[in-house]
């Protein structure tokens, strides 16, 4: 050898080198090599053998560079997901909830020019101008929980506080910390704590819900309820999907729900998930 990898083979007195290259795919990757400062020669059988661990190596880097091409199509999914809701969220705001807003002030102003004598028209005009008022409500809901526009204009914790008052039972909410994180991950968060008080409401008839959250260089959630328990992240379930989204930003999800003994889902997800980025492989 010469050059530059002489001079150090020299100056490091190695006498015998076995290198044997990597390729990943159909691409030289590196060299993976035996120095020895012996004389003797190789043992029997080494050529083979760093063949075999080259081999082995290639076939390693090979699952790694998969796994976070899969990672980063995942973060694609949840991106994609994210701004479809976006765009039906902006869709109901601006066009369908307007319409059944002026409607509702059609009927108020049409209940208004009911003669006298015509109780029963006037009663009807004013329940259907109720029922479109209903109906505006429902899809403001609807919408929030579609894509929470709050989230992005004023924050994490401002958001999961006014999803806190919503609720109807007792929510006790600390946060700590003040580190903002991606928006993945606050999006991810949010929708965790209202999947979790949605459950406590509607199927784990609980009295409380506690909810601890840490904004730090990774965020850490933990819900607790004392409803019945039996919640299960079946396939297709919104705890499912919910996991799902956690551990493609490189996060982890659990969840602890024995029957009669209450519910507590716990989730740690990186701060800084980057729109597009990879998950740790």
């Amino acid at each position: 050898a010469s050059g530059a990898l002489g001079d150090w083979l020299a100056a490091n007195e190695i006498r015998r080198f076995a290198g044997c290259p990597i390729v990943v795919g159909e691409r030289l990757w590196g060299m993976a090599a035996v120095l020895s400062r012996a004389s003797r020669r190789r043992t029997a059988g080494a050529e083979e053998i760093m063949r075999q661990l080259a081999g082995l190596a290639g076939v390693a880097l090979v699952q790694t560079r998969h796994r976070a091409e899969l990672a980063a199509s995942r973060v694609r999914l949840i991106e994609a997901a994210d701004a479809a809701r976006r765009r039906i969220e902006r869709h109901l705001h601006e066009s369908t909830q307007q319409r059944l807003v002026a409607v509702g002030l059609d009927l108020r102003a049409a209940e208004r020019t009911v003669p006298p004598g015509m109780e029963e028209l006037r009663e009807q005009l004013s329940g259907a101008a109720r029922e479109v008022n209903e109906i505006v409500k429902g899809l403001q809901d609807l919408a929030r929980q579609l894509h929470p526009a709050f989230l992005l204009r004023r924050g994490l914790e401002p958001a999961l506080r006014t999803l806190a008052r919503r609720t109807p039972l007792p929510v006790d909410l600390e946060a700590h910390g003040r580190r903002p994180p991606s928006s993945n991950t606050a999006m991810t968060v949010y929708y965790v704590v209202a999947e979790a008080l949605s459950n406590a409401v509607l199927y784990a008839h609980a009295s409380v819900v506690r909810v601890r959250l840490d904004l730090g260089d990774e965020v850490r959630l933990r819900i607790d309820d004392d409803g019945v328990g039996g919640a299960h992240p079946y396939p297709g379930s919104a705890l499912a999907y919910l996991r799902d989204r956690a551990e493609a930003l490189g996060g982890e999800f659990t969840i602890d729900s024995p029957a009669g003994g209450g519910t507590s889902v716990r989730v740690t997800i990186p701060a800084d998930s980057p729109p597009g980025g990879l998950a740790p492989a």
